[in-house]
């Protein structure tokens, strides 16, 4: 079903293809090793059963979440409360699971997935758990704000 690489392939396609998609903001992905420092202050997630499990999050800081939530309303706000910037991780995370269904889809892996969920608060630490891999994708929006992509999913053939 998948080769080492495939993952974080698809990972970082569906990232690019999401936020490219919903932002009018500057996105670099970064890769390799990079100077992130976690400032998840909200962290969205998605989760899925299926061909196999796991979930997908998306951390951010507040002020990237506010600036992203300002963006997705055509800069029509001037300021973003925590609730509107929550929709808008909650968006992210979910555009970018629909895109990592769709192309897992195209290989015939099927996927379950809930409804986006999103946590606001001090900063969040993420930890998967024995059997479980995980791939990430970072990115930089709008030059000042990183973000990460965890995905921990237990998949058969890489266990």
């Amino acid at each position: 079903m998948f080769d080492n690489a495939c993952p974080s392939s698809v990972l970082l396609k569906c990232v690019r293809d999401a936020l490219n998609s919903a932002l009018a903001m500057p996105v670099l992905l970064i890769s390799g090793q990079s100077d992130y420092v976690d400032q998840r202050e909200f962290l969205g997630s998605v989760s899925f059963t299926g061909d196999f499990a796991g979930c997908l999050t998306f951390g951010c800081s507040q002020h990237c979440a506010e600036a992203m939530a300002v963006n997705m309303h055509e800069n029509s706000l001037i300021n973003a409360s925590v609730d509107v910037s929550s929709i808008a991780v909650g968006k992210i995370v979910g555009m970018t699971m629909a895109n990592i269904q769709g192309e897992l889809s195209n290989m015939k892996v099927n996927l379950e997935t809930s409804e986006p969920s999103v946590c606001y608060g001090q900063p969040f630490e993420t930890a998967s758990s024995h059997k479980v891999t995980m791939f990430f994708a970072e990115a930089t929006i709008d030059r000042t704000h990183p973000v990460r992509f965890e995905l921990h999913c237990k998949v058969p053939e890489l266990i």
